[in-house]
């Protein structure tokens, strides 16, 4: 990780690693840096669409809105 988020602040970007529950951790990223929406890949199984509504809750509180894209290429 450490290499990794090396070679993306040489390219201008960043890396963001926390610990913790996703859904607060993600919306303590938003609130910190004041984001409007969090995009992710739209999950399918019933555990993960628990988290996903986890994260939206969470997102809400912030003022911030999880944006969702299957990405399957199956169908």
């Amino acid at each position: 990780l450490k290499d990794l988020e090396k070679n993306l602040t040489e390219a201008g970007s960043g890396l963001i690693v926390r610990k913790g529950n996703p859904a607060k951790e993600l919306a303590e990223i938003a609130r910190e840096y004041g984001a409007q929406k969090i995009y992710a890949k739209k999950e399918v199984a019933w555990e993960e669409n628990k988290r996903e509504e986890e994260v939206e809750r969470e997102l809400w509180k912030v003022n911030c809105k999880l944006e969702k894209f299957s990405t399957s290429t199956l169908y």
